[in-house]
């Protein structure tokens, strides 16, 4: 099960670099439409007419440049949409796959010391998560995020977060 899991997560790594190189490009094409036109006059954009009033091509503009633009910009969006579907069956493939025993340990929820608890309030926190499976794992934690300033640390185990948790059978 575990090359099944890899290989999904693979794929979804691919995938992921891949729609991130899509919205670059987007936002460079959409950038180099939007920008003011040869002295001063307004972007053509995405959308803007690229004939002038009597139907004839605008001089002031590459129009054959444009329309390639606005061409490579339509395919990109369409690529995109479709990465991000893919990318969203992926997860629900990867997250529905069976765990296996490791995975089920359970763990403990990463917690700030807080001294007000004392060893009942501790306690209190390891009866109510008896029950409770880890359903998410800590791969990386980024220096200065708020996930480190928490205590997140790489290999926790998260048993609940907000009101979402998975709580065994027993």
């Amino acid at each position: 099960m575990a090359g099944v899991r890899e290989k999904l997560r693979a794929e979804f790594l691919r995938l992921e670099s891949e729609k991130d190189e899509m919205e670059k490009e987007i936002e460079a094409i959409a950038a180099e439409l939007n920008a003011p036109g040869p002295e001063g006059k307004p972007p053509v954009g995405l959308k803007g007419n690229l004939v002038d009033s009597q139907g004839f091509p605008r001089g002031d503009v590459d129009v054959h440049a444009i329309r390639i633009q606005r061409n490579r910009y339509a395919m990109l969006q369409t690529d995109h949409k479709k990465a991000m579907s893919r990318i969203e069956e992926l997860l629900k493939e990867i997250m529905s796959l069976p765990k296996g025993e490791a995975d089920n340990a359970t763990g403990s929820v990463p917690q700030k010391a807080d001294e007000d608890k004392g060893e009942e309030g501790e306690q209190s926190i390891q009866e109510e998560n008896r029950n409770l499976l880890a359903f998410l794992w800590v791969e990386r934690v980024e220096a200065g995020s708020p996930a480190e300033a928490a205590g997140l640390r790489v290999g926790d185990r998260i048993l609940q977060f907000g009101n979402v948790r998975h709580v065994s059978g027993n």
